[in-house]
C-alpha cells in the first residue's frame, strides 16, 4: 500500500508510507519500534491502549520486560517533544491526548499519489423506466473509462453503496458526496443525471469535493452507453490534461455495450448469479474482451463457484505472458477470493498464496482501496489457517493505514477482523472494545447492515462475559436492522451468532423469528443453505427437540470445514455444545472423538474447555461425583472469561455445594462477576451459600437444566 496519508500534529507529521518522522520540519532519526507506537497511539487518539497490545505489536514472536516498552515510551515522548502528549494510564498502558490537524485532501497523500474519486448512482430523469439500469450500470463504465492507475483511482459501487445507502432519498447530491468523501477519504465525487429532451438523451455531470476542480458539463445522444463512455473522456480530459490516455478495451456492439453495464449493476447489487449470466454472454461473443473476463471472473469469485478457480489462474497466465501486472494481480485475487470462500482440499493455502501474491502485485499501482481489500483477505485467510500472530500484524496495520487514510469504511472492518482475531484467542474483552469502535463507525455513517452483523457478533460477546441483559438488548438492536443485510454470506453469519445468542438466553422463540424472516429476504434461502445458516438450523432444531435432525445439519456444516483449522475448531465447538445439551451417549463419544483428533493439529480453549466438560458429564453419569469435579476444575481455570468456563465453574461449585465443601464451592465461583447476578445457576448457588437451600448431587450437569 503506497497511498498513505500524512498524520500531523503538535509541530510533527508522520508520513506512515516513508515510515518518517518530522518535527518542525527536520526528519527525526527513530528507532522502528519508536516509529511504530506513535503510529499505533495517534491512529487512535484518546483511545487507552494496553500495554497487552503494544507488546504484541512491536514484539509478535518474543517475550520482553515492561522496561523494554517503558524504553520505547521514553524515546517515543523525545521524538514528539512533548512527553504530555503521551500519557500513562495506570496498570493499563499509553494514550496519545494530542489533537490531530486535518490536512487538505493534497496534503493527505505523498507526492505524486494517486486521487481517488467515485461516481454518485445516476439520477435518471428520463421518465423511462427501461432506462432504470442506467442508475448502477453506467458509473461503473465512467469510472472504467476514468481510471488511470498511479494517478486517477476509482472507487467503485460496492465501496460506494454501503457508505450512502442508509441516506435518505431525499438527500441532496452535494451531501451525498460530502458523505461518501469522508467516509471513504476520496479527493471528490461526480453527481450524474440522465434526461430526455425530444428524442435526445442528456447525461450531466457536476464534480464536488476539495480534492476536485468544480467541474460541469453535458454530452447529449441516441445510446446511455456512449455517452458515458463520452462522458468519461471530457472528465479525464478535465482532470488530467497531461496524461496520455489509458488503452483499454472498448466493446464495439451496442447490445453488448449494454448488457456489461446492466452486469455491472447487477453486481453492485449483489445479484451475482443473474450478472454472471450477462458476462457470460458477453465473453461468448467476444473472449478476448479482457475487462468482460475479469468481471465475470470476479462474479463467480463473489459466488464462490468452483469454476471461478481455474478461470482465474488461465487470465493470470495470460496476463503475465503479456506482462500485465495488473491485470494479473486482479486475477489471481479473484481466484484466491473464491477459493477463500470455498471448503475444498488445499482451497486455503492457495488462497492465502495467491492472495498475497496479488498483494505484492499490487503496491506499485498505488490504489489503496484495492490494496486494503486485498491485505483483508490476506489477513482472513492467515486467520483461518491459524496464523495468529501474522492475521493480527496484517490487520492492525491496516487499522493504521486506514485511520491515516481517513478511509472510515475500511477501519471499521479492520476493527472488526482484529476483534475476530481476538474473539478466537478467547480475548472476549478486547473484541467486545473493538467491536464497540466499529458499531460507532457503521452507525455514524448509516451503515446498518453492517452494524447489524456486528451488533450480534457483540452480543454474543456480551453473552459469553456473562452480560445477558445487555446481550438480549444488542441482539434486538440487531435484529431490527436485519432487512439492511444483504449478502448472503452475512445473513448466514448473523443466523449462526443469533442461534448461540438465542440459545444461551432461553429464548428459541425469538431464533425461530428471526430464522422466518431471513427465510422471507431475497437472499435468505441461499444464505440459510450456507455454513452459518447450517449452524443456525441445526441449533434450532436442537431448541424444538429435534436432535436427530439437528446433528445431521451440524455434521454437515463440519463436513464443510475440514480446511481450516479455526473453522473445523469452531464448528466442533457447535456440535460439542449441541451433544452436551442432547446427552447421547454415542454421539457425544464420536464428536469427543472428533474433538480430540482437532486438538492434536491445533490447540483451542474453548474447545478444550467444552471436552472437558462432556467428560465430566460422563463421569457425573457414572456417579463418580470426584472425578467429574476435578475435570470441571480443570476447564475453569483454562483461559479468560467465557460461558463455557463459567457453566463448567458453576458445576463445580455445585458439586462442592452438594458436597459439603462450601469454601470450595466460593473459591469455584471468584470471578465470574456479572454470571453470579445475571444467570439463574448463579443466583441459585448464591443463596445456597448463604443457606437458604440445600442442594443435592445431580446426576447430570445442572448447567444443563
Amino acid at each position: 500500500m503506497d497511498t498513505y496519508r500524512s498524520i500531523a500534529f503538535h509541530q510533527c507529521q508522520l508520513d506512515l508510507r516513508a515510515r518518517e518522522l518530522r518535527r518542525d520540519g527536520q526528519l527525526l532519526a527513530i528507532e522502528p519500534k519508536v516509529f511504530d507506537l506513535i503510529a499505533l497511539l495517534v491512529s487512535r487518539p484518546r483511545e487507552a491502549i494496553t500495554k497487552d497490545e503494544l507488546f504484541r505489536v512491536l514484539w509478535p514472536d518474543r517475550l520482553v520486560s515492561d522496561g523494554a516498552l517503558a524504553r520505547v515510551v521514553m524515546l517515543a515522548r523525545q521524538a514528539i517533544g512533548n512527553a504530555s502528549l503521551i500519557k500513562t494510564v495506570h496498570r493499563v498502558g499509553y494514550r496519545f491526548t494530542g489533537q490531530l490537524d486535518e490536512l487538505p485532501v493534497e496534503a493527505r497523500l505523498p507526492a505524486g499519489a494517486a486521487r481517488r474519486i467515485s461516481l454518485l448512482p445516476v439520477d435518471n430523469l428520463s421518465g423511462d423506466a427501461q432506462l432504470a439500469w442506467t442508475e448502477l450500470g453506467l458509473p461503473a463504465l465512467i469510472l472504467q473509462g476514468l481510471e488511470q492507475p498511479g494517478a486517477l483511482n476509482s472507487v467503485g459501487l460496492a465501496d460506494l453503496l454501503p457508505a450512502i445507502g442508509g441516506l435518505p432519498a431525499q438527500t441532496p447530491p452535494a451531501e451525498k458526496a460530502r458523505i461518501a468523501c469522508r467516509l471513504l477519504g476520496l479527493a471528490g465525487c461526480v453527481q450524474v443525471s440522465l434526461r430526455r429532451q425530444g428524442h435526445t438523451l442528456w447525461l450531466d455531470y457536476r464534480t464536488h469535493g476539495d480534492g476536485l476542480p468544480a467541474l460541469s458539463g453535458s454530452v447529449c445522444g441516441g445510446d446511455p452507453v456512449e455517452l458515458a463512455l463520452q462522458m468519461a473522456r471530457q472528465l479525464r480530459q478535465a482532470l488530467l490534461p497531461t496524461e496520455p490516455a489509458a488503452s483499454s478495451q472498448v466493446l464495439q456492439d451496442p447490445f453488448l455495450q449494454q448488457a456489461m453495464a446492466r452486469a455491472r449493476q447487477l453486481t453492485a447489487l449483489h445479484q451475482f448469479r443473474p450478472a454472471a449470466k450477462l458476462l457470460d454472454m458477453v465473453v461468448e461473443f467476444e473472449p478476448d474482451h479482457l475487462p468482460a473476463r475479469l468481471a465475470l471472473l470476479q462474479a463467480l469469485a463473489d459466488l464462490g463457484d468452483p469454476q471461478a478457480v481455474p478461470l482465474g489462474e488461465q487470465l493470470a497466465a495470460q496476463a503475465a505472458a503479456r506482462d500485465d501486472r495488473r491485470l494479473q494481480a486482479q486475477a489471481l485475487a479473484a481466484s484466491g477470493h473464491a477459493q477463500l470462500l470455498a471448503e475444498a482440499p488445499g482451497a486455503l493455502a492457495q488462497a492465502r498464496r495467491k492472495l498475497a501474491q496479488a498483494l505484492e502485485i499490487a503496491h506499485p499501482y498505488r490504489e489503496e482501496d484495492w490494496a486494503m481489500r486485498l491485505q483483508t483477505a490476506t489477513g482472513r485467510a492467515a486467520l483461518l489457517e491459524g496464523d495468529l500472530v501474522e492475521a493480527r500484524r496484517l490487520m492492525l496495520d491496516m487499522e493504521i493505514r486506514a485511520q491515516a487514510t481517513a478511509h472510515h469504511f475500511q477501519l471499521a472492518l479492520a476493527l472488526d477482523h482484529r476483534a475476530w482475531i481476538e474473539w478466537e484467542c478467547g480475548e472476549w474483552i478486547k473484541a467486545h472494545a473493538l467491536m464497540d469502535r466499529s458499531i460507532r463507525i457503521f452507525l455514524e455513517h448509516r451503515l446498518q447492515g453492517m452494524a447489524a452483523l456486528t451488533q450480534m457478533n457483540q452480543a454474543l460477546s456480551c453473552v459469553e462475559l456473562g452480560l445477558l441483559e445487555r446481550g438480549r438488548l444488542q441482539a434486538q438492536q440487531a435484529t431490527q436492522l436485519l432487512e439492511h443485510v444483504q449478502q448472503p454470506h452475512a445473513l448466514a453469519s448473523l443466523a449462526e451468532a443469533a442461534a448461540q445468542v438465542f440459545g444461551a438466553l432461553g429464548q428459541p422463540a425469538l431464533l425461530d423469528d428471526l430464522l422466518t424472516r431471513i427465510a422471507a429476504a431475497p437472499q435468505g434461502q441461499a444464505a440459510l443453505e450456507k455454513t452459518g445458516g447450517l449452524i443456525a438450523r441445526g441449533l434450532q432444531a436442537q431448541l424444538q427437540g429435534r436432535a436427530a435432525s439437528g446433528r445431521a445439519l451440524l455434521m454437515q456444516a463440519l463436513a464443510l470445514g475440514q480446511q481450516s483449522v479455526i473453522r473445523r475448531a469452531n464448528r466442533l465447538r457447535r456440535l460439542m455444545e449441541f451433544e452436551l445439551a442432547v446427552q447421547d451417549p454415542d454421539a457425544m463419544l464420536t464428536a469427543q472423538d472428533l474433538t480430540r483428533q482437532c486438538l492434536q493439529q491445533h490447540e483451542h480453549t474453548g474447545l478444550r474447555v467444552l471436552l472437558l466438560r462432556t467428560e465430566a458429564s460422563q463421569a457425573l453419569t457414572q456417579r463418580d461425583a470426584n472425578a467429574a469435579q476435578a475435570l470441571l476444575q480443570q476447564a475453569g481455570q483454562l483461559g479468560g472469561p467465557s460461558r463455557q468456563q463459567a457453566m463448567a465453574r458453576f458445576d463445580a461449585a455445585w458439586l462442592a455445594c452438594a458436597q459439603g465443601q462450601p469454601a470450595r464451592a466460593q473459591t469455584a465461583l471468584q470471578g465470574l462477576g456479572p454470571w453470579l447476578d445475571e444467570h439463574p445457576l448463579g443466583r441459585r448457588l448464591t443463596a445456597a451459600l448463604q443457606g437458604a437451600e440445600a442442594l443435592a448431587l445431580p446426576c447430570r450437569l445442572p448447567s444443563l437444566g
